[in-house]
């Protein structure tokens, strides 16, 4: 852990965090735009998305819950 901390304290170690998806609905399906490749994944069948693997970078992908009134 200590190795860890001076490598990032000296920058040579880039941190990723990656973001959630936001997902939405066009009519009765839910489509989620992967946040590192921009690919749109439909789920439909679904009435809301969790997480998924992106088919255009192969990334799992967190999603964002709807906001209140959404969905």
């Amino acid at each position: 852990m200590a190795d860890l901390l001076k490598r990032i304290r000296s920058e040579e170690t880039t941190l990723w965090v990656p973001r959630a998806a936001k997902q939405y609905r066009e009519g009765d399906v839910v489509k989620c735009a992967c946040p590192e490749c921009c690919h749109v994944s439909i789920m439909s069948g679904f009435d809301e998305a969790i997480a998924y693997v992106c088919d255009g970078c192969g990334a799992g992908v967190d999603v964002e819950p709807f906001g209140q009134g959404e969905g």
